[in-house]
């Protein structure tokens, strides 16, 4: 879990997605027909993600490497001679200038598109999905499971995007709904939801709207508000231990 911040610099694992895959089904760029975005996209990734890696890099350092390409002034080394501009040198459109908008303005929509949440799921065809109201949440049950000695990424996991009391019956949260439409393999689902009234009434809302077509099984924290609440008891018991052995 240490390539995986969340809080004000997020490293972004933009849904486990490489970034053909990520350009091809989030920003339905597709690359026979869009080589401008996605060279550009490349040349972006590149630019942040030397080394090649392409399952942690962090988005919002993408999407700012787009924007300067798609704003990008070439000094062409000449001097303006007279004017207000006297002894600034000379620019002109860079390559990509302008020519990016359409995918810079979608990438910044993904930014708040509640259809496409905070997920780890390296194995696209994993029959079972677990459910969190947050991410937080995600990377503490991921946390837990590395505890146990799991290897966290075997398990496909989504985070919710938060939950709200359900004002009518069967109201499926939009990150869940997409997530199944985008892995129609999906039999099981696991819901890890909060033990407040919100999540536990979030979490009757999906068994009732999905249980005839999944099985739904409520896993809520055995302990705590929620899974970061439990991770924090699991280790602050960890820490006393460690504390009597030392005695």
């Amino acid at each position: 879990m240490d390539n995986i911040k969340f809080g004000e610099d997020i490293d972004f694992p933009i849904w486990m997605f490489g970034l053909r895959d990520m350009a091809a089904n989030i920003l339905k760029i597709k690359e026979d027909s869009a080589t401008v975005a996605m060279s550009a996209l490349r040349k972006s990734y590149h630019m942040i993600c030397p080394d090649g890696n392409e399952v942690w890099f962090d988005y919002n350092a993408l999407l700012a490497k787009m924007q300067e390409l798609n704003t990008q002034e070439v000094n062409t080394g000449d001097v303006y001679k007279s004017g207000d501009k006297a002894g600034m040198y000379k620019t002109v459109k860079g390559e990509l200038n302008g020519k990016l908008t359409g995918t810079v303005n979608a990438m910044e929509a993904k930014l708040s598109d509640k259809r496409y949440s905070f997920a780890i799921a390296e194995d696209s065809a994993a029959p079972s999905v677990h459910l969190f109201e947050s991410a937080i949440d995600l990377l503490s049950y991921a946390t837990l499971l590395k505890m146990k000695g799991r290897d966290w990424r075997q398990d496909a996991m989504l985070s919710l995007g938060g939950v709200f009391k359900q004002k009518q019956e069967f109201v499926i949260p939009m990150a869940l709904s997409q997530y199944l439409q985008d892995h129609p393999g999906v039999h099981t689902l696991c819901l890890h939801l909060d033990n407040d009234e919100v999540g536990r009434d979030a979490a009757a809302g999906i068994m009732a709207g999905l249980g005839n077509r999944y099985e739904v099984l409520d896993r809520p924290p055995p302990s705590g508000k929620d899974v970061n609440d439990l991770l924090l008891q699991r280790r602050l018991g960890q820490a006393k231990r460690k504390e009597e052995w030392s005695r």
